[in-house]
């Protein structure tokens, strides 16, 4: 059955469900997402799911800033729990890294981030028994912790069809079609249906085959 879309999504992982009910939430219903087996079952199946804002690069500290406050109001905006769990997150460096770590948390905190440093006996109240001596630094997130990659991107499915949404599982994308301008403007699945958009996108997950979509001129997101 030939479709069409105003945003088609290439993957029905964690990043492909979150974009279509991140979309949605903002207006951009007409989205339709591709997956080739079933929602989830790929690289999000195998997540750690490890929730935390420590990163060096300012972009992803605020991007996981913005997932905790989603995480935390999982019920209220799903209506489904989403399986995070507040334990808190301690990171800690050696002498060569402590001057790198102090940076991070200086950045994080200018971005609203609640993280602290820490000293050693903080750590082994938390620790008793852990070997700290190669410690030079340590820094604590409150708010870190754990939650379940699976049960969090069935969440974002479950809204993004209630917001009008359509999802299309054992649907696997065999290449992308062009235009004459080289521009993509769709795909055709295995099974020969062909999905017309105005803009594709490749959230194929890490570790799978996207067939080089990005190299071939879809929107591709990271």
């Amino acid at each position: 059955m030939n479709a069409h879309a105003e945003v088609a999504i290439v993957g029905g992982g964690l990043e492909g469900l979150a974009i279509a009910w991140s979309l949605a939430e903002r207006g951009v219903t007409d989205v339709l997402v591709l997956e080739r087996e079933t929602l989830c079952s790929g690289m999000t199946a195998k997540s750690s799911g490890v929730v935390r804002c420590h990163y060096g690069v300012p972009s992803l500290a605020a991007m996981a800033r913005y997932g905790i406050e989603v995480f935390s109001r999982a019920e209220e905006m799903f209506g489904t729990d989403v399986g995070y769990r507040r334990t808190g997150y301690v990171v800690g460096v050696g002498d060569a890294n402590a001057d790198a770590l102090r940076a991070n948390v200086v950045m994080q905190r200018q971005l609203g981030i609640d993280v602290e440093l820490i000293n050693h006996d903080m750590v082994a109240e938390m620790w008793p028994g852990m070997a700290l001596e190669d410690f030079a630094a340590f820094a604590y997130e409150p708010d870190g912790g754990y939650g379940d990659a699976y049960m969090t991107g069935m969440a974002f499915a479950k809204r993004a069809r209630e917001l009008g949404v359509r999802i299309r599982q054992k649907n696997e994308v065999r290449a992308l079609r062009q235009a004459s301008d080289g521009s993509v403007v769709g795909a055709t699945l295995t099974n020969g249906d062909v999905v017309s958009a105005e803009y594709p996108g490749d959230c194929a997950e890490d570790g799978e085959d996207d067939g080089d979509f990005c190299g071939g001129g879809a929107v591709g997101f990271p």
